[in-house]
């Protein structure tokens, strides 16, 4: 392997990807759902940053600096698949309520709601 194997091409689906997470009209969860249609195979996914790192015998300190990025990702991506999981489980669960009776996401402080004398 070398070097220009390593470089990232772009694909087809990165525009469509950007276009499906700039879309207001499309939920937060499908959005989601289709960024985790990408990462499909998860050691799959690490697998370029691990076989690059197996390569370097001299630096040590870069090796295990990769293998332990390979192992946030991995982590990282697990914890994105599984939240996926429970959230989409929970959508189809209960209705979704109507936008007028949704709950505010940072409701006032007593301070800020009470008047003040």
């Amino acid at each position: 392997m070398n070097l220009a194997e390593l470089h990232s091409s772009p694909t087809e689906q990165g525009p469509k990807l950007v276009e499906l997470l700039a879309n207001r009209e499309i939920s937060e969860l499908e959005k989601l759902l289709a960024l985790i249609s990408f990462i499909r195979d998860l050691q799959e996914a690490v697998a370029p940053i691990l076989r690059f790192a197996s390569l370097l015998r001299a630096d040590l300190e870069t090796r295990q600096a990769l293998r332990l990025l390979a192992e946030d990702e991995l982590s990282s991506a697990t914890w994105l698949h599984e939240s996926c999981a429970v959230l989409s489980s929970e959508a189809s669960e209960s209705p979704v309520p109507p936008a007028s009776q949704t709950v505010q996401s940072n409701p006032p402080r007593e301070s800020e709601s009470s008047p003040r004398g």
